[in-house]
């Protein structure tokens, strides 16, 4: 069974998405040392699977997601995590550090450039702090 399957119409299904549940997917962003991609939707709004269908499908965002932990969560089942993160309604994005540190993200469909940006910009955020040095 695919995760579409789980999460309904649309889905994605060319993201490589590897967990249904973001803490599972934190604890091995943290053993890998990578970024995590969580994308929240409604199984039933059709803002969410247009912005699948036209913007998570594209070639360039499954490549510019390429080596993060990506997850897919249900804004209703994950609402209090969304909260954390200033999400409240889907369609949405948050790319964290392995730690849960917010990198980027935003609420509401975007678009193709729009959301290469936000990938890029996380990334950037993550390579960052991933040459500080860590003080003991």
């Amino acid at each position: 069974m695919t995760l579409c399957i789980l999460f309904g119409a649309g889905c994605a299904p060319r993201i490589p998405w590897r967990f249904t549940d973001y803490n599972e997917a934190r604890e091995t962003a943290q053993r890998e040392s990578k970024p995590v991609f969580v994308y929240f939707r409604n199984w039933y709004a059709v803002e969410c699977t247009k912005f699948e269908d036209d913007v998570l499908s594209a070639q360039a965002v499954v490549d510019a997601v390429s080596g993060m932990i990506c997850v897919p969560l249900d804004l209703d089942w994950d609402k209090p995590l969304a909260r954390g993160w200033d999400i409240d309604s889907a369609p949405a994005v948050v790319m964290t550090d392995p730690a849960g540190v917010r990198l980027a993200g935003r609420t509401g469909a975007c678009s193709l450039g729009e959301l290469l940006a936000l990938i890029h910009e996380a990334r950037e955020r993550f390579s960052a702090s991933a040459s500080q040095p860590t003080s003991r």
